[in-house]
């Protein structure tokens, strides 16, 4: 007789074995298996990454805390403040834990900013049980020292006859061109200049032209004339007005052949009376002052490649500069010296920050030596020169200027 109580009993008993030799049964028993351990690693990996970027996050915050109170010039508990400021702000909206302790502080002799924080992540797992990690973050930044700083320029600009767009840029800009060039300075955080001086020098070609003849030739009609126009330097803004005068009469014109004499040009500039770090500001409401950081920058604008230091049609020019004033060669032979080490040991540069920043193509014969030389700066294309003159000069100087230091 059929009995249901007894048929399901006997098939309980034989269920472990149909199991082991049921392969559909057997992947079930494995997946049931490694479902725990598997759901326990992705808890795992979610929990590190979520920390690992609150950690992230956090010492962003304090870096960027750190680093605003050292560029201030304050006294330390304004800095103090700032920091904590900063650092609020600079925690992303969203962050996923609550802060616990930040502590910000200036040490002895107001050397550096030191800051430390640390913050409660809730694990989403173990929510339920009121587990949580704990991330921290700490940095260090010296303090950056108020400097006094000057900026002599020197503006070396090829006014050949396709360079009229280029003296108009600096005719636009010569009446504001100091407090335009602080401004661009101050955005990028950077302290503005407490004194700037400007030189220009206009050049063309000392041997462009055909070799004059006839009884009554005269050799300086191998090039222009004159081959360079040169200022004095204007301190601005109080010298604006003499700045503008000396630039806006020029006309672009002259320029025989596609070279210039632009090398000339950057030796005329090394030749300068540049003001030296040590020195006192002259002038403007920091008079009697004394530098401590000065900035010596030519600038170079051209749309043409310069003449070798020894071009024949040029030495013809009785106009041309000796060779103890201009080099004839880029490297020399001890005691002669080359361009390329003027420019290294010029005895007239503050060397601390000197600078050439170039507009145009340095790609070029004369020029692509000149790109070699230390502290050159491509600033842009000629165009970016003429559009964007004192945003460009900004960027260049930007990258010299040092800022404060930041450890972990």
């Amino acid at each position: 007789m059929y009995h249901p109580a007894r048929h399901y009993f006997r098939k309980l008993l034989t269920l472990p074995s149909r199991l082991r030799s049921d392969e559909r049964g057997g992947v079930l028993m494995m997946f049931a298996a490694a479902l725990v351990p598997l759901l326990t690693l992705t808890g795992v990996l979610v929990e590190t990454s979520r920390a690992q970027n609150a950690k992230i996050d956090l010492q962003n915050a304090v870096d960027s805390a750190v680093l605003a109170a050292a560029k201030l010039n304050d006294a330390d508990n304004t800095r103090v403040a700032t920091a904590g400021r900063y650092f609020r702000s600079a925690l992303p909206t969203g962050f996923p834990g609550t802060v616990t302790t930040s502590n910000f502080a200036v040490t002895s002799g107001s050397v550096s900013v030191t800051g430390a924080a640390t913050a409660t992540i809730p694990t989403m797992f173990g929510s339920m049980l009121g587990a949580q990690t704990t991330v921290s973050a700490n940095a260090t930044a010296l303090i950056a020292k108020p400097q006094v700083r000057h900026l002599d320029l020197v503006f070396c600009i090829d006014a050949t006859g396709s360079m009229q767009n280029t003296i108009n840029a600096v005719k636009n800009t010569a009446l504001t061109f100091e407090s335009s060039l602080n401004g661009e300075l101050e955005k990028r955080k950077i302290e503005k200049f407490d004194s700037m001086r400007v030189k220009v020098v206009f050049y063309r070609d000392y041997g462009g032209n055909s070799i004059p003849t006839g009884k009554n030739a005269d050799m300086r009609d191998v090039g222009d004339r004159p081959v360079m126009k040169v200022s004095n330097f204007y301190r601005l803004p109080d010298q604006s007005t003499g700045f503008s005068t000396f630039v806006s009469p020029e006309k672009a014109s002259g320029g025989g052949d596609l070279p210039e004499s632009g090398l000339e040009c950057v030796n005329e500039g090394m030749n300068s009376t540049w003001t030296k770090t040590g020195e006192t500001v002259v002038g403007g409401s920091s008079a009697g002052k004394t530098i401590t950081a000065s900035f010596n920058v030519i600038v170079v604008w051209t749309d043409a490649d310069a003449q070798p230091p020894s071009y024949s049609r040029s030495l013809l020019n009785p106009d041309y500069p000796p060779a103890n004033i201009m080099p004839r060669k880029w490297v020399g032979t001890p005691p002669e010296v080359g361009l390329s080490d003027k420019w290294i040991a010029a005895p007239a540069m503050d060397h601390g920050n000197q600078m050439l920043v170039f507009f145009g193509n340095a790609q070029t014969t004369n020029w692509k030596p000149v790109s070699k030389w230390p502290n050159f700066f491509q600033g842009g294309t000629l165009t970016q020169g003429n559009t964007q003159l004192v945003t460009k000069l900004a960027d260049a100087i930007a990258t010299k200027t040092k800022t404060p230091t930041l450890t972990h």
